[in-house]
């Protein structure tokens, strides 16, 4: 069925009687069986997409495996996903609770509570009733927070590069704070701190302390 949604979406057929129409053209045996069993039931001109699904998928799933994947799909979060591969995911479980994901809305406000805490008061934010528009802005969103992350760590790696700093404490005692441990300007000014009364090290793990 996924194939067959691809399909229709690459031939642009927006219809729900023509995609019914084009899905069960190439029914045979026992698929040509049901779904002339079906023609016999409902008025198939009338028939909405998502209920031709629906039947399908009546009669080519157990029960047990619908609420199973059903009950997956409620529990459904990004976790430690990307945001692609938690759509990739939604879009899949969604096929069988499609009840639940008739109207776009409803979709579209089951995919955004689903997201990290981080990302979704942005979205929710400017909530969108499109299902695409919200996907698209949590694509875009999850690119802004990995560039901001690359560049905190970028600032962060730089500051601890090496630095002293001084804090006059009580009586003239200074405090040199050294997080350049292991580097070559360590190596030569330990030494020198160490001979100095006035001066204890932070910092630093050993008997200098």
């Amino acid at each position: 069925m996924d194939q067959v949604e691809t399909q229709l979406t690459l031939m642009d057929v927006k219809k729900d009687h023509l995609k019914i129409i084009l899905a069960t053209y190439k029914f045979a045996k026992d698929a040509k069986l049901w779904w002339k069993t079906v023609t016999n039931r409902h008025k198939v001109e009338e028939m909405i997409w998502d209920k031709f699904k629906e039947l399908f998928y009546e009669k080519y799933f157990l029960i047990s495996k619908r609420w199973e994947l059903k009950d997956q799909f409620l529990g459904l979060i990004q976790g430690n996903m990307s945001v692609a591969e938690y759509e990739n995911k939604f879009t899949s479980l969604s096929r069988f609770p499609l009840e639940m994901v008739r109207y776009e809305v409803d979709k579209t406000r089951k995919f955004v509570s689903g997201l990290n805490g981080r990302m979704r008061p942005f979205i929710m934010a400017q909530f969108s009733k499109v299902y695409s528009e919200a996907v698209e802005r949590a694509l875009m969103l999850e690119v802004d927070i990995k560039d901001k992350n690359a560049r905190r760590e970028q600032w962060k790696q730089k500051r601890g590069a090496g630095h002293l700093r001084k804090d006059l404490l009580g009586r003239g005692t200074w405090v040199v704070h050294l997080s350049f441990r292991g580097s070559s300007l360590h190596n030569l000014l330990l030494p020198l701190l160490c001979q100095l009364d006035l001066i204890r090290v932070d910092g630093l793990t050993g008997p200098y302390i």
